[in-house]
Order: structure tokens, then C-alpha cells, then sequence
């Protein structure tokens, strides 16, 4: 990889749980977290909800402070930059929210909504210029200017996500942060989304970090894929590698999940059971993370955590990734 568009480095996020006026203990949504994404590159960010995506999210566009580890971009290391120092860097990282009702104010106009970034940073752009810019935004996402005075509550919710698009693109951001931005979407609406999103990064080579649960969408969009699992990365590697030879038990299982159109062409991904405990965040599993979950647990899993490791990009947290491949596959070869 070249130099990256941003880089996270051994990131970790605690939060203190409450409870009868006392804390009951901390919560490491996110543990010793490490991600690098080239400029013009798609990273897909995968997990089941309460696995920290969200909350890394929030880390990068500085809503959620870090314990320990770094953010550098463009040469700063985000995390340790005074609010005042960071809002310099802050415009060019830019982030799409799931539910475009509520990222947009019911009390503004589009042309308003659009136009506010200017008013909170004056210098990117003269007053006069503004009404005309906006207007080019709205073209660029596939909207009219008939579309400059309506409120979000006169939209449909894919029009509202492409105004939350032009927004984050009037500040002229280098990377975008999409944080389940389609999954409150009919599928419809989600496949205009996605492709309007695929033509902006050509036209003006944007680096995105692309968050959701739905491995179906994810493996559409991304140029590289990380797994993550209660607070951890458990696998990265190429979009490719990762859907046709996960070496995890969790990506597995969540490739076992995606729909189908010919399920029986593709036998090797029947679906996947995950039994035994699910871990509580509060108290962890000792070892690796997925133990408790997964059908080939040995007793190193128990006693040493796994780092990633792999060779070529492709890289996974797990003691017996041979083991886990062939239990998948004669799991599979058995099934009737």
C-alpha cells in the first residue's frame, strides 16, 4: 500500500457502565484496533451490531475519544490535536449517517441544510458563490434545484440521503465515513445510492470507509474487507479473498447468512449455526473472543489471544485457521 488516505493504529475505546450510582466495570468497545485505507480505496467494515463499528466511527470524525492508540491523517495524528487544532483537518473526513431523517435538521430548507457548512467555516467558500455551488451539488447527487426550498419531511428517504451526500461533499472532504448509510433504505433506493456513491469516488477519487452489518452490500462496494468481532478485527484481506476463502470462523458465518438468487450453486456456503454463549462486553472471553461461538475451540483459544497474522494482505486473529477451513468443508461435503 502507497502512503494511506488515513491510518488507525492500535486504537482502543473504553466506556464506563453505571449502575445504582456506582460503575459497575468498562466496556472496551473497541481493543488495540488497527486499519489503514489507500487514497481512492473502499474499505468495508463488517460486524453484527455491538461489534464497535459505530463507535470507531465516531473515533475517526472525533465524536468519541480514544483511550490509547492514534488517527493520523494527512500527517496528524487526530487523536491528540486540541478541538480548535483538529477542525482544520476535520472538514476533509466527512461522514454519511444511517438515518438520513435524522442527520438533516426538519427545520431547514435543502438549499439551507447544504449552505450551513459555509456559515461554520467561512473560508471555503465566498457568500456570493454559495446559492450557485449548491446548485451544483444537487446535480452532482441527481437532484434538481425544484428541490432547493422543500424540507427533509417533503423527501423520500433515498432523496435524503443524497442531500446528506451533497453536504458532506461541500466541504470538499479527501475521505467519507459512511456509517450504515443505506441500510434504512428500501433495496431499491440502496442500489441508486450505492452506485451514486461508486461515481463520485471515480470523479473525484474519495477514499471511503464503509460500515455495515450486511456482508451483501459491503461486498459490492469494497475494494478490501475487516471483520470485526466484540471490539477486535478478526480478518482483513481483498474483497475477493475474503468472500471466496474466509479463514475465520465469524466471517464464515457471516458469509452463510448472505441470500442467494441460486443457493444451490454455491453448496460450500450453506448456512452456518453459531451456538454456545455470546459473550457479554463487560466480561470478555479470556483467549480469543470467538471461542465460546465457534466449532473448532481448542484449549489455546482459551489461553493465549490470537494476533492477526497472513501473508499477501490476507491476514486473520485465529490459532487454527487450517482447522476451521476444514471443518467448513467437510461440514459441507456431509451435508445432505
Amino acid at each position: 500500500m502507497t502512503q494511506p488516505a488515513l491510518n488507525v493504529h492500535d486504537l482502543s475505546i473504553t466506556f464506563r457502565v453505571g449502575g445504582q450510582g456506582k460503575p459497575r466495570g468498562e466496556v472496551r468497545a473497541v481493543d488495540r484496533v488497527s486499519l489503514a485505507i489507500a487514497q481512492g480505496e473502499t474499505l468495508g467494515l463488517v460486524g453484527e451490531s455491538g461489534s464497535g463499528k459505530s463507535t470507531l466511527a465516531r473515533a475517526i470524525m472525533g465524536l468519541n475519544k480514544p483511550r490509547n492508540g492514534s488517527i493520523l491523517f494527512e500527517g496528524k495524528d487526530l487523536a491528540a490535536l486540541s478541538s480548535r487544532e483538529r477542525r482544520k483537518y476535520s472538514r476533509r473526513i466527512q461522514m454519511i449517517f444511517q438515518d438520513p431523517y435524522r442527520s438533516l435538521n426538519p427545520r431547514l430548507t435543502v438549499e439551507q441544510l447544504i449552505a450551513e457548512v459555509w456559515e461554520v467555516h467561512p473560508d471555503l467558500l465566498p457568500a456570493k458563490q454559495r446559492r450557485g455551488r449548491t446548485m451544483e451539488l444537487l446535480e452532482s447527487v441527481g437532484l434538481g434545484d425544484q428541490h432547493l426550498k422543500r424540507f427533509p419531511h417533503e423527501l423520500s428517504g433515498g432523496q435524503c440521503q443524497r442531500i446528506a451526500i451533497a453536504r458532506a461533499l461541500a466541504m470538499d472532504p479527501s475521505v467519507i465515513v459512511c456509517d450504515e448509510a443505506v441500510s434504512a433504505l428500501d433495496v431499491s433506493v440502496q442500489a441508486q445510492i450505492l452506485n451514486l456513491l461508486a461515481r463520485l469516488q471515480r470523479e473525484k477519487g474519495l477514499t471511503y470507509l464503509f460500515i455495515s452489518h450486511d456482508l451483501s452490500v459491503v461486498q459490492h462496494v469494497s475494494d478490501r474487507i475487516a471483520v470485526m468481532y466484540l471490539g477486535r478485527i478478526v480478518e482483513t484481506g481483498a474483497a475477493d479473498e475474503i468472500l471466496e476463502a474466509p479463514r475465520h470462523a465469524y466471517t464464515q458465518a457471516l458469509l452463510s447468512a448472505v441470500p442467494h438468487p441460486k443457493p444451490w450453486e454455491m453448496p460450500e456456503r450453506d448456512r452456518i449455526i453459531l451456538t454456545g454463549e455470546i459473550p457479554s462486553p463487560l466480561s470478555p472471553p479470556t483467549g480469543c473472543g470467538f471461542r465460546t461461538r465457534c466449532w473448532a475451540a481448542e484449549a489455546i483459544c482459551a489461553d493465549k489471544r490470537p494476533e492477526l497474522e497472513g501473508e499477501g494482505g490476507h491476514t486473520v486473529a485465529c490459532h487454527l485457521p487450517e482447522k476451521v477451513l476444514f471443518k467448513r468443508i467437510r461440514a459441507t461435503s456431509e451435508a445432505p
